[in-house]
């Protein structure tokens, strides 16, 4: 290589070195302090909040708080209020009088700040609302969804793993009628 040819090079190196080496550094330096600082979904003391339910099917259940983001990864509310519409026919038809507070628990679970922990449901609670309401989903062409599979949530309600086994309110006042099954109108 020529002299000219090799000075001209390490020109070219020591700019990228002086300009770009260090604004790489910069941003990865800032990266990993506020990585450091606040991970993506991890929650810090300092910093736990809980807020306002703000989902109308979801006021009045039994709780008033929420934080986001939830177990199905929906950062905002109206985000966990967009994935409960697709239920909205199952809650009118009223398969389980624990239906309403089950999908909530999951959508916008259970918020204290002195436990600092999300709470959602217990595996029972799932499993008794699927067995009252998969039929009537299956009946209509939607399988059960595996984002609400049972075996995702906790079996029992103690300290290290906070549930919700079911909403005392639907159990003490079961307006909910055994449905019957209705033949699907296929058209052929």
């Amino acid at each position: 290589m020529s002299p000219a040819r090799t000075s001209g090079l390490l020109k070219t190196v020591s700019l990228l070195l002086l300009t770009v080496v260090p604004a790489v550094l910069c941003r990865t330096r800032g990266r990993e302090f506020a990585s450091r600082r606040a991970p993506k979904h991890q929650v810090y003391e300092e910093d736990y909040h809980c807020e306002p339910i703000e989902i109308d099917e979801c006021k009045g259940i039994g709780y008033n708080y929420t934080k986001m983001p939830n177990s199905l990864g929906h950062e905002r509310q109206n985000e966990a209020q967009m994935g409960l519409i697709m239920y909205q026919a199952l809650i009118q038809y009223n398969c389980s009088s624990e239906l309403l507070f089950f999908l909530c628990a999951v959508h916008a679970p259970m918020c204290n700040e002195e436990v600092q922990k999300l709470i959602g449901p217990c595996e029972s609670m799932c499993r008794s609302v699927k067995s009252n309401c998969e039929k009537i989903m299956e009946s209509f062409g939607y399988p059960w969804p595996k984002s609400l599979n049972c075996s995702l949530f906790p079996r029992k309600n103690t300290m290290l793993t906070m549930c919700m086994e079911g909403n005392e309110i639907a159990q003490k006042n079961p307006e909910t009628k055994k449905p019957s099954i209705p033949k699907p109108n296929r058209c052929r």
